[in-house]
C-alpha cells in the first residue's frame, strides 16, 4: 500500500532543502554585491588620496 503521508513528508523535506539552497545562493549574491560596493568605494578613496 502506498503511504501518501510519508511521500508528503519526503516531498516537503526535499522542497525545504531546495528553498534553503536558493536562499543560500541569494545570500551569497548579496554578500558579493556588498563586497563589490566596498571595493568601488576603496578605489574611489584611493584615487582621491
Amino acid at each position: 500500500m502506498f503511504n501518501f503521508q510519508r511521500t508528503r513528508v519526503i516531498i516537503s523535506q526535499e522542497l525545504s532543502c531546495i528553498y534553503k539552497a536558493f536562499s543560500d545562493f541569494r545570500l551569497v549574491a548579496q554578500i558579493r554585491e556588498e563586497i563589490e560596493k566596498v571595493n568601488q568605494i576603496g578605489l574611489l578613496v584611493s584615487s582621491i588620496a
